[in-house]
């Protein structure tokens, strides 16, 4: 973390709400509607109030519940337990949280994605290098956030991530380590697993060859377009779809854009559904833009908003998408698309001014982008001492 970060964490420990800089475009920093934007420091200790614990407060993914945002965390240190927690959006504050140690699940990890259901409730999975993993329901109603196990879906395979129908009754997955795609049904308990979606022998060893990281080539995240269809990735980048009704894969021949000799190392990071229908999508080593139309099976390739890779997140408010894009030392920066007339903008760095300590904090590991129902998003921070940052746009 930089140490003028550790100054700006000093302030928010202070449980100050603090205003998000409304600085122009030429600094680099995103600009947004001063007087409306805040952080939540959830982890630099303090005398009162709830804190994530230090170390094991990264968060991997956020989704919005009823009045609370819930949460998982994904440590950094192999001595550190990953956390689900939730927050109260109306107070600005961290309600409670519970760890793995606590459910009693060692050596395992949550989903890169965490989804809403029905009455509070909320989904993930959990996966780990040679355990099996399971599905978590997470109630967030009660008087304390409460975990509840739904079971495996294959013995010595995890739930690697997650999206839910628009009915809410079935859930979808990848799992770990084959990227074989599933379908739960809620009412029968029961999951379909299917394994067209796995990579073959010639793409895992091509991706062996390429990749320094065991995650890095699954598919990390599920589109589902008006229709109920379910989109995905499989090896070099190709895509899939699952159709719900003939409860078939249909391997699709699309491939995502990427930049010559580094197809082995594309996945789908993103998904986003526009107000015309189509499916927008973001790619992983290159960090393109691409759009998917469900009927007539055309990809477009609509550009990089910069030189960076990792599309990691994105929303569309009125007409326009905002996303992040940027990882490690890439720091990840917002960018905006305006579907209607085309264009990227890139706004820059995440960056709160903190008037009281003359400086700023900067979100360097800002990781996901979330519409609020009240016209408002918020990011969250894969970092040690993450906050909740939101916005106005």
């Amino acid at each position: 973390m930089n140490i003028m970060n550790h100054i700006a964490c000093g302030a928010l420990a202070l449980g100050l709400t603090v205003p998000v800089a409304a600085a122009s475009k030429s600094e680099q920093y995103f600009k947004g509607v001063f007087g409306q934007d805040s952080a939540v420091d959830l982890a630099h200790p303090k005398k009162e109030g709830k804190t994530l614990p230090v170390g094991g407060a990264n968060i991997r993914a956020i989704v919005q519940t009823g009045k609370y945002i819930v949460g998982v965390t994904a440590p950094q240190y192999p001595n550190k337990s990953p956390c689900i927690f939730r927050f109260d959006v109306q107070k600005g504050a961290l309600e409670d949280f519970t760890d793995f140690n606590t459910l009693k699940k060692p050596g395992v990890v949550p989903s890169h994605a965490l989804v809403a259901g029905d009455s509070g409730l909320a989904y993930a999975g959990t996966f780990g290098n040679g355990q099996t993993g399971e599905l978590l329901e997470i109630n967030s109603t009660g008087a304390a956030v409460a975990v509840k196990t739904l079971g495996k879906i294959r013995d010595k395979e995890g739930v690697f991530t997650v999206a839910i129908s628009p009915d809410k009754k079935t859930l979808y997955g990848i799992l770990y380590p084959s990227n074989a795609f599933f379908a739960y049904d809620f009412a029968k308990r029961t999951a379909a697993v299917f394994d067209e979606t796995v990579f073959d022998a010639v793409t895992r060893d091509m991706i062996s060859q390429v990749h320094s990281g065991e995650e890095e080539p699954y598919c990390k995240a599920l589109g589902i377009d008006v229709s109920g269809k379910v989109y995905g990735s499989t090896g070099q980048g190709m895509l899939f779809r699952f159709d719900p009704v003939a409860k078939k894969i249909e391997m699709l021949n699309l491939q995502l854009p990427y930049i010559p000799w580094r197809v082995h190392t594309n996945r789908v990071e993103s998904w986003v559904n526009g107000p015309d229908g189509m499916l927008y999508g973001g790619t992983s080593i290159d960090g393109f833009l691409f759009k998917l139309d469900p009927k007539t099976l055309m990809l477009v390739n609509l550009g990089k908003p910069n030189s960076a890779g990792n599309l990691k997140s994105m929303v569309i408010i009125d007409n326009t998408i905002y996303g992040l894009v940027g990882e490690g030392a890439h720091f990840p920066q917002m960018f905006s698309y305006n579907l209607k007339s085309g264009g990227f903008d890139v706004l820059g760095l995440i960056s709160i001014s903190i008037p009281m300590a003359r400086t700023r904090y900067t979100a360097y590991a800002a990781k996901s982008i979330l519409r609020l129902p009240d016209g408002r998003v918020v990011i969250s921070e894969e970092d040690l001492l993450p906050s909740l940052i939101f916005m106005k746009l």
